[in-house]
């Protein structure tokens, strides 16, 4: 069966509504729900676009939680205005085949901070990380700078100081 604009259908099992026209408008709030089951939204052969004049919601009330996947393409989450991604239980994960990039270009810069636990880089292959201006490297109870299979190199246009005594200077 098909529903066409301001008809009500209840108590049909397994109705689809379809919109047969390029376009559908509803002049007041507008519910679509499935009491017991899924519900798809789905366009065989064009774009599904979501939008919202004050938003767009998406909430899951269930473990299940929500997936965003893209099968046979990029995803792209673009937004203006400051954003989080968070979660109260459990690890967040960012992966890449190709790697991770995360990229600043404002003042506020990239702050990676572990208030409760350790935090690691680990990583296979030459690396460099580089600032314009001081680099400080600092622990609270020891700081451990090793190389295992080679040489350690410390180098300064102006000369390197190490202070063995706790004593600048």
């Amino acid at each position: 069966e098909r529903g066409h604009f301001g008809s009500t259908v209840a108590g049909v099992p397994d109705y689809n509504f379809h919109v047969t026209g390029s376009y559908f408008a509803a002049s007041k709030a507008f519910t679509i729900n499935s009491d017991a089951g899924d519900l798809s939204l789905n366009s065989d052969v064009a774009t599904l676009a979501l939008s919202g004049a004050t938003g767009v919601t998406i909430n899951a009330d269930s473990v299940a939680g929500v997936t965003i996947d893209s099968r046979l393409g990029p995803a792209s989450i673009d937004v203006v205005g400051t954003s989080n991604f968070s979660t109260i239980g459990g690890a967040l994960t960012l992966s890449g085949a190709d790697g991770v990039v995360i990229d600043a270009d404002a003042v506020g810069g990239v702050t990676i901070d572990s208030r409760l636990g350790p935090a690691s880089i680990d990583v296979v292959g030459d690396s460099n990380f580089t600032t314009v201006g001081q680099l400080f490297l600092s622990g609270s109870t020891q700081v451990d700078i090793a190389s295992t299979e080679g040489p350690l190199w410390l180098s300064g246009s102006t000369g390197v100081t190490i202070d063995a005594d706790g004593v600048a200077g």
